[in-house]
């Protein structure tokens, strides 16, 4: 462990055994601890061995908060890398919806003319137009973005959720 005391424990197996030591030279306790030697007898070896457990414990909560916190923050950086992509999709997407209507106008008022005007002689027999594909007009959900202080503060991890990745657009 990175934080231990550095001390023995001497265990004397009955409470009558060390009071009749310290009886005999009243330093005894003293003179231990300042050699790091820790006098326990079965009551308090007990005590000792729950203190210790406590501290294990405490211990492994630090470490798991340290790494529950190291988790979080990779996570933050790892959510903006993400909606950076999903922005470019979402421009790539939008774009595509554009060139896609953009070709459909075009293909409408330059070719469909002449297949409409086509499909009015009757000496060709044909007896309907053909069939026009609507245009697209779903848009874009915008993406969530992270505040410049968190994303300029890799250390920081948000208090509450962006007001914009929780709302619905539609």
């Amino acid at each position: 462990f990175a934080n231990t005391p550095e001390m023995v424990v001497l265990f004397v197996p009955g409470d009558t055994i060390l009071d009749a030591a310290v009886r005999a030279d009243p330093a005894l306790i003293e003179y231990g601890f300042a050699r790091n030697v820790v006098v326990t007898t079965p009551t308090s070896l007990v005590a000792l061995l729950r203190t210790v457990a406590l501290g294990w414990r405490h211990d492994a909560l630090a470490a798991d908060a340290a790494t529950i916190r190291e988790l979080g923050v990779e996570l933050h950086h790892r959510l903006g890398s993400v909606l950076s992509h999903l922005d470019k999709t979402g421009a790539s997407l939008r774009r595509a919806v554009e060139s896609f209507n953009s070709t459909l106008g075009a293909v409408d008022s330059r070719v469909g003319v002449t297949a409409r005007k086509l499909a009015s002689l009757e000496s060709l027999g044909i007896s309907s137009e053909p069939d026009r594909p609507s245009p697209v007009d779903v848009g874009v959900r915008p993406t969530p973005r992270m505040s410049v202080s968190e994303s300029d503060n890799p250390d920081r991890i948000p208090d509450e959720p962006d007001a914009r990745a929780t709302s619905s657009t539609g």
